[in-house]
């Protein structure tokens, strides 16, 4: 992977912490105020943190409405309800801050304040939503490997005929739970019984397979 290619892969996460950083000018200005005395830095703090949480929130709500699980897909909409509010409440704080700033660069335009409030917040979430697409589908955990049971060498009976498909299910209906456990050995002898013997090792290995799949 170049250098091109490794920025590209983390560029939308550079442009958002660019974005959280150049807004603290607006929402997060606006919580400086509501702070205590001498605890300005805390509202940029806090406004830092409440954006970062916005942006992940949109990441994995595209994440897990992409998921094979059905009630995860589900459940996924509950996000939503969480981006509106921390969206609304940073729109409102920006808002807030930009009412008067608007009164002295363009006073004819009022409406700027509401309009502009929602330029980071919305940039946010976009990054976000993107991310996630990005990213792609959630994968499980993957499950321990189930080794394949051996075939090894069994001593066959001179004198008996091949076993068929038929005598293999025939005797898998008399073992019943002793399936999943069942070895190269122990299906030769059951075979003998019905006056059959195993055919090849690959027969044999995909027999055993068969009998840990059925059990």
């Amino acid at each position: 992977m170049n250098l091109w290619q490794k920025f590209l892969k983390v560029s939308l996460w550079l442009a958002s912490i660019g974005l959280m950083v150049a807004s603290s000018g607006l929402d997060g200005a606006y919580l400086a105020k509501l702070m205590p005395e001498k605890w300005g830095l805390l509202g940029l703090v806090l406004n830092t943190v409440a954006d970062i949480t916005s942006e992940l929130g949109m990441y994995w709500y595209g994440r897990l409405t992409m998921d094979k699980s059905l009630t995860k897909r589900k459940g996924a909409k509950w996000i939503l309800v969480g981006q509106v509010i921390l969206v609304g409440y940073a729109w409102l704080f920006g808002w807030r801050q930009l009412v008067p700033i608007v009164e002295k660069v363009d006073p004819n335009a009022p409406w700027m304040a509401p309009v502009g409030a929602a330029f980071i917040p919305a940039a946010l979430v976009v990054v976000g939503y993107i991310q996630s697409l990005l990213a792609g589908r959630i994968e499980s955990e993957p499950k321990t490997a189930v080794s394949e049971p051996k075939a090894e060498p069994v001593a066959q009976p001179v004198g008996l005929e091949p076993a068929t498909m038929d005598d293999f299910e025939r005797v898998l209906s008399r073992l019943n739970g002793q399936r999943a456990t069942l070895t190269a050995e122990q299906l030769a002898d059951e075979l003998a019984t019905d006056g059959k013997r195993l055919k090849s090792e690959s027969t044999t290995k995909r027999w055993l397979a068969r009998a840990r799949e059925v059990n």
